[in-house]
C-alpha cells in the first residue's frame, strides 16, 4: 500500500488532523504493509507508527504497491500520469482522495477511484491499455 502525502496540506510539515494518520493506522491494523512518501514530512515519530515505512521518493513509494492513496495534493503528485502508476506498481489501483487527477484520463487505464467531500465518487474497473 502506498500513501502519497503525509502532511494535512501541501507546503507544510504540519501533521495536526492529517488524514494520513487515520488512513495509515487503519491499514496497518488490518495487516497491510504501508509505505509513505511526503516531500517535507520524512518520518512520523508518534507511537503506533513504527510499522509505517518511509520512502525517499515517489518511485520508491510506488514500487511494487497494489494500491496508492493520494492523501495530500502536492504539486509533485499532480504531475504524475496514469503511466507512472502503471509502470511502477504491481497492481495499479489509485484512490485519489484529493481529486487532483482527471478521472476521465485515469479510469480507462487503471483501477481508479476519485473521492471527495460533497462530490460523487467516480470508479472504474481495470481496463487493459490499448
Amino acid at each position: 500500500m502506498a500513501l502519497l502525502g503525509l502532511a494535512f496540506k501541501p507546503n507544510t510539515d504540519d501533521m495536526r488532523h492529517a488524514p494520513s494518520l487515520t488512513i495509515a493506522t487503519l491499514l496497518i491494523a488490518a495487516g497491510a504493509r504501508v509505505c509513505a512518501y511526503d516531500p517535507v514530512v520524512k518520518a512520523i515519530t508518534l507511537r503506533g507508527f513504527e510499522a509505517l515505512e518511509h520512502a525517499d521518493s515517489i518511485s520508491t513509494c510506488l514500487a511494487g504497491a497494489h494500491c496508492c492513496v493520494i492523501v495530500t495534493e502536492w504539486e509533485q503528485f499532480k504531475a504524475l500520469t496514469s503511466n507512472d502508476f502503471i509502470a511502477q506498481m504491481a497492481q495499479p489501483a489509485v484512490i485519489d482522495a484529493r481529486r487532483i487527477f482527471d478521472p476521465l484520463l485515469f479510469r480507462d487505464k487503471l483501477t481508479f477511484n476519485a473521492v471527495g467531500l460533497g462530490n460523487a465518487s467516480l470508479s472504474s474497473e481495470r481496463v487493459e491499455p490499448p
